[in-house]
């Protein structure tokens, strides 16, 4: 009888820091593609193999997955996320950029006292902050040090924006024409058998 083999927290910790060489072609996209499959079956609910590698874009509904398990061919739904959108960022790279560029500070719904958190920033035109503003202010404001509970203030600012960023990421997806998620597989070679799902 096998056992079954689990990782334990440091292993999986070494795992999510992980980073294919990208220097190396041969084994980059396999290794990166490897990782992030796994991320997101640890985040959606354990999902096996082939579930995964046959979920769409259209998968997606009301902000959750919702995927067949086609073993025993029942339904489960998972929430989506940062972290299983960061899994799938490398696939969808432009979109993903697209959608940080468009957002903006005033497009968020944030607490008042985060507001005056930002009133407090100098030279700063409120209406063009992006997330990779709030990146670098962050980043700036913790080499100065002494700035500790400023510093965890706009990081509770780029929390909202991942969200904000996250919400749009997945709509934008969805609205792409039928395509499995990851890009292991070609449509056109299930086209038959989703159409049969389907009708």
């Amino acid at each position: 009888m096998n056992a079954s083999v689990y990782l334990n927290e440091s292993q999986l910790d070494l795992l999510m820091k992980f980073e294919p060489d990208k220097n190396n072609k041969k084994t980059y996209f396999p290794q990166l593609v490897s990782k992030n499959i796994f991320i997101f079956q640890y985040h959606a609910c354990g999902i096996r193999l082939i579930d995964i590698l046959l979920l769409t874009n259209k998968s997606f509904i009301d902000n959750k997955f919702v995927i067949p398990v086609r073993k025993t061919s029942d339904i489960i739904t998972a929430p989506i996320s940062t972290s299983i959108m960061d899994c799938l960022k490398p696939f969808y790279s432009e979109i993903y950029e697209m959608v940080v560029e468009k957002i903006k500070l005033i497009d968020l719904k944030l607490d008042v006292n985060l507001i005056e958190n930002l009133i407090r920033l100098e030279d700063i035109d409120f209406e063009e902050i992006h997330y990779h503003d709030i990146s670098n202010i962050i980043e700036k404001i913790s080499k100065m040090g002494g700035y500790e509970d400023y510093t965890m203030k706009l990081k509770e600012i780029l929390k909202v924006f991942n969200f904000q960023i996250m919400i749009q990421f997945f709509k934008e997806i969805q609205e792409l024409p039928t395509r499995f998620l990851f890009p292991m597989l070609k449509m056109e070679d299930f086209k038959d058998s989703f159409d049969k799902v389907t009708k």
